[in-house]
């Protein structure tokens, strides 16, 4: 919707930016800025810059954009608690959720739902959050729950008395223990990426191969510093990309097709978010009775969900043909006990 005002005299010979802002009260000073760069703002009809002035009578017309307004509102998100304590929390991100409300994630990240689990927390900056895991990366995260122990928490971190520790898996093969000691900046062509860069800020990452799977390694991880995507950036630059970075990965090292071996383990197919999805087979080999299975169908982030067959070796085996919900048989399938017990139909979150 274009709105039209005609700039009085009291603010002839004002900047462009200053006048807007006065005619606008609703709009901040910051969007006029930039709708005045973007050519959504105009001066009797006419592009203009935010240091030129305006004279009385002058028509500016503004044709602005809704924009959704970050919220720090109270959302029920899931994760999980580990340890609560009067002064901390201890939590389990999962992969795939944000941390907190920002540009191009307005809501439903961990400080949405750390406000609703935990209330006191929405007097705290950043709901107590004190340090920061990317999206998709997994792991535990300490939530300061008072002003006191967050200062101590973040004085911790400033004097690095805080050990970060981290296991990756990364495509590509090494031997014994590095450090990379690159400074990393903002990438100079892509403001959404890190790269290493000789003007960047110091970064620290220490690491450790725990085991190598053909082509494939295992890396125990230490940060002694924490920049911004640290970890990635540094992998990548050694030519170790994390399998499944989808940023820093470019050549999509991994994914339809990927085999991998670990412990007896075997998985075919598709990743997203490091997470199984998509059609793929997986296979489970171990010692003793009712230690080996074999899935085969489609995943949603992790689970079975999806029509599938599922084999579990016991009498010689059983197998369940049909639609699985979130790992569990839902809907039509067909189910065999020691390849003669049969029961064929409908199934409701795992029972028939």
């Amino acid at each position: 919707m274009t709105i039209i005002k005609n700039v009085p005299f009291d603010l002839a010979n004002t900047r462009v930016d200053k006048a807007v802002s006065e005619l606008f009260p609703d709009f901040s000073r910051t969007q006029i800025k930039k709708w005045i760069l973007d050519g959504r703002i105009l001066v009797n009809g006419e592009l203009s810059k935010p240091k030129e002035n305006v004279q009385e009578n002058d028509e500016i017309e503004i044709n602005p954009i809704e924009e959704k307004k970050v919220s720090w509102e109270a959302q029920n998100i899931n994760f999980d608690v580990h340890y609560e304590a009067d002064d901390f929390i201890v939590i389990n991100k999962s992969p795939g959720l944000v941390m907190h409300p920002g540009s191009g994630c307005y809501d439903g990240t961990l400080a949405n739902g750390l406000i609703y689990r935990f209330p006191e927390l929405a007097s705290l900056p950043r709901s107590g959050i004190v340090h920061r895991l990317d999206k998709d990366t997994s792991g535990v995260l300490l939530i300061a729950r008072n002003e006191k122990f967050r200062n101590y928490f973040i004085n911790q971190m400033q004097t690095r008395s805080i050990k970060k520790e981290y296991i990756a898996v990364v495509v590509g093969s090494t031997l014994g223990s590095f450090s990379i000691e690159e400074p990393i900046g903002r990438d100079r062509f892509n403001r959404t990426k890190m790269a290493i860069r000789s003007d960047g800020k110091e970064a620290i990452t220490r690491v450790k191969l725990k085991e190598s799977i053909k082509n494939y390694s295992i890396l125990d991880i230490a940060i002694e510093t924490g920049r911004t995507h640290q970890i990635r950036v540094h992998l990548s630059a050694k030519k170790l990309p994390i399998i499944g970075d989808r940023i820093y990965d470019p050549g999509k090292s991994i994914g339809k097709g990927a085999i991998l071996w670990t412990n007896g383990v075997k998985y075919w197919g598709e990743l997203k978010n490091n997470l199984f999805h998509g059609y793929g087979s997986y296979n489970a080999f171990g010692t003793g009775v009712g230690s080996q299975y074999r899935y085969i169908g489609e995943y949603k982030d992790g689970m079975r969900h999806g029509q599938g067959t599922y084999r579990f070796w016991e009498c010689p085996y059983d197998e369940y043909v049909g639609e699985f919900r979130e790992n569990l048989f839902h809907g039509r399938g067909k189910l065999t006990y020691c390849n003669k017990d049969i029961y064929e139909g409908q199934f409701w979150n795992g029972k028939r």
